[in-house]
């Protein structure tokens, strides 16, 4: 695989209440707060089965049931978040939703 673009910034409250709108109150007004209480990394990594690959270095979405082997499995086991499941990582599940985030965060390659 290889990194298309990389960028480091912050994101208002309001991107990740929209971003992941699908999740239930209360656990979307603490999501959102904590992504958007620091700056945040975004990458674009193509190459070979990326989606499949980025997908499985991080582990599963209940990081409390992913492998110590992968991201979310070792901060989840590193930090015990109050909650158990907190996700400091997001990774793309299709093309349909790389293209979505692409937008969403305005990233342009």
């Amino acid at each position: 695989m290889r990194v298309v673009k990389y960028e480091l910034r912050r994101c208002p409250m309001e991107i990740f209440r929209e971003f992941y709108e699908h999740v239930p109150e209360p656990y979307l007004s603490r999501h959102a707060k904590f992504c958007s209480s620091g700056p945040i990394g975004i990458a674009i990594l193509e190459g070979n089965n990326a989606i499949e690959r980025v997908r499985k270095i991080i582990g599963c979405t209940n990081s409390s049931k992913a492998s110590p082997k992968t991201f979310r499995g070792y901060y989840y086991r590193k930090y015990r978040p109050k909650y158990g499941y907190d996700n400091f990582i997001h990774a793309s599940e299709n093309k349909e939703a790389v293209d979505r985030e692409k937008k969403f965060f305005k990233i342009w390659i």
